[in-house]
């Protein structure tokens, strides 16, 4: 089965952060996906669920940074 972090964001929180992102891979420009919207900081702080704190990647760079696993 193919990672997913599709639990931590709602359907409306990923469409928004894709559309802003262009539907690209932040790190690396891939735009056939899979794309996941991954927490740049992961530390559950006060800004952990903004936008800001949030990033589009493809799942190859998500597995390479280490995000796939938070």
């Amino acid at each position: 089965m193919a990672w997913s972090n599709r639990g931590h964001n709602s359907a409306a929180e990923r469409r928004r952060i894709l559309n802003r992102d262009g539907h690209r891979c932040v790190k690396c420009g891939d735009t056939h996906g899979p794309l996941e919207v991954d927490h740049i900081d992961n530390t559950r702080g006060p800004h952990y669920d903004t936008d800001a704190n949030k990033q589009t990647l493809c799942v190859t760079v998500a597995v390479l940074y280490g995000t796939a696993f938070h």
